[in-house]
């Protein structure tokens, strides 16, 4: 029945009602009002029953509607009345409803990764296109059937992901039959009051993702690998240098001692000559005011001159071997220049090795981050050998020049020597004469007298010379232990550098072994 016609109906029930109603309020003294009152109230009733009966017939069709369309999204449009708002306004709804739906199952489409829902009794409820895809089924084949269908390598089976899911663990990763890797990520299906109405199974292929890593760790080890190995080679290098480096400088401080020794011994004779100097000198003298003795005490400065010309020659014999001793630490010296010169090679190689190992830790990523730290303290270690390296190289210099000075000032006493030597010569000739010119012995006496006045003056500078030299030779044997010391400390440094290639390599080892653990498992 139409709608409206049941409101023409419930209007004309209602209106006759009333006008019983008024009609005994009129007629309630006369006799006949009870049957036509009775008649009223009888077809007011009615009217009601049928409008009641209409109402619920009504809301049972509308029941129908709703629940057919919430259980299979299916709307009966013959059970719809047209004009009805109620009927459209349901309409509406559903197709809304079945809009937005469609807009959720779209977006999930798009998602490149199998999203699968199945209920609590693991039929499917849900699959995405990319789930569907990976099956080779599609939504009508899987809807409504148990999951166990697909016929996967863990289904049937306790590492069924369900089955895990229901054990606690929420992701794993599984290896099909036909190589490929997959990662599974498994949750419960909620509803709005937190019961678990389902299961919800996010497949991810991560075969060439794994493949990478793989790759990368491979690539990362192997570097890690030759780093090292050059590494170890640089630093056996290095503690070979430093350990002859050492051996030369015992060399070169012992014959420091040695040549101080030397000067010690020419400081003593240079003392000698000077006495014998001023020993002549004064003879001159007194030959002057004794011209009568004069042939005796010509004889006697001629064996004076004799002793003296002998004292001058050791002393020049002694200089020239200092000279030898001097260039041959020079030359010391030098080969020490070019051992340093060979470990500032290594420690510039060993930094830029350091710095190739945190370049292929930073490719590396997170699994070269420990590496990238033990690199960057390989570096620091290198620029502290560099450090130890221009001091020693300080210091090979500062005997170098000391070296050179000392040679220079000896040359100069070899000379010196040279000519007191051959002045001394004269005078032993000129004391000869004086035995046979004893006329002409005050003026003779005289210039002996100048000679060894001169010769004294000599004699004082090759003194203050030795005793430079003496002191030079002092500094250089301090610089040697300087020396020594920063030699130490590189041999010190690269024990450090080999202790931390032992521990990169410790860690070489455990990723070989776990790569190889890896791929057992995998087999």
């Amino acid at each position: 029945m139409n709608r409206h016609y049941i409101n023409i109906l419930s209007i004309f029930f209602v209106s006759q009602l009333i006008n019983c109603i008024v009609q005994w309020f009129l007629m309630k003294d006369s006799s006949g009002w009870m049957p036509g009152f009775g008649l009223a109230v009888l077809v007011t009733i009615v009217a009601a029953v049928l409008i009641r009966l209409e109402f619920r017939k009504r809301d049972r069709t509308l029941l129908r509607l709703i629940r057919a369309s919430a259980e299979d999204g299916e709307l009966d449009r013959s059970m719809i009345r047209p004009g009805d708002p109620v009927d459209e306004a349901v309409c509406r709804a559903h197709t809304a409803s079945l809009e937005r739906c469609h807009w959720y199952e779209s977006i999930l489409n798009t998602i490149p990764f199998g999203i699968s829902v199945t209920d609590m009794e693991m039929r499917w409820t849900f699959c995405n296109d990319a789930a569907l895809a990976s099956m080779n089924k599609k939504a009508g084949e899987c809807l409504g059937r148990h999951c166990s269908e697909k016929g996967g390598n863990l289904c049937n089976t306790p590492d069924c992901g369900i089955e895990q899911l229901r054990r606690g663990v929420t992701r794993l990763t599984n290896t099909l039959p036909s190589g490929r890797t997959m990662l599974l990520d498994l949750h419960y299906l909620l509803d709005r009051a937190g019961n678990r109405i389902g299961h919800v199974e996010v497949s991810k292929d991560i075969t060439e993702e794994t493949a990478l890593r793989r790759e990368a760790r491979e690539a990362s080890r192997r570097g890690r690998q030759e780093i090292v190995q050059r590494l170890s080679a640089a630093g056996e290098k290095l503690r070979d240098a430093a350990s002859t480096l050492m051996g030369e400088i015992g060399q070169v401080k012992e014959q420091t001692v040695q040549a101080s020794s030397r000067l010690v011994e020419t400081a003593t004779a240079m003392e000698e000559m000077n006495s014998t100097v001023l020993e002549v000198a004064k003879n001159a003298e007194d030959a002057a005011h004794a011209s009568l003795t004069v042939h005796n005490e010509a004889e006697t400065g001629a064996r004076a001159m004799e002793r003296t010309v002998s004292g001058m020659q050791s002393v020049q014999a002694r200089s020239l071997g200092l000279k030898e001793d001097m260039l041959s630490l020079d030359v010391q010296a030098r080969g020490i220049g070019e051992i340093l010169t060979i470990i500032r090679d290594i420690a510039d190689q060993t930094n830029l090795l350091a710095l190739n190992a945190a370049i292929e830790a930073a490719r590396a990523g997170d699994a070269g981050r420990g590496f990238a730290v033990v690199a960057d303290e390989v570096r620091k270690l290198a620029e502290k050998t560099m450090s130890a390296t221009h001091k020693v190289d300080e210091a090979v210099g500062a005997i170098q020049t000391g070296t050179d000075s000392s040679a220079q000032t000896v040359q100069d006493a070899v000379e010196a020597i040279d000519e007191v030597t051959g002045q001394a010569q004269q005078s032993g000739e000129a004391l000869v004469h004086i035995a046979g010119l004893a006329n002409d012995s005050s003026s003779q006496v005289q210039a002996i007298a100048a000679a060894a006045t001169e010769q004294s003056a000599a004699s004082e500078e090759i003194n203050r010379n030795v005793a430079d030299i003496s002191k030079l030779s002092h500094n250089i044997t301090q610089s040697m232990e300087v020396a020594a010391e920063e030699v130490t400390e590189i041999l010190r440094q690269a024990q450090s550098i080999y202790d931390v290639l032992e521990s990169i390599r410790g860690e070489l080892e455990r990723d070989n072994a776990d790569a190889q653990a890896g791929t057992d498992m995998a087999n």
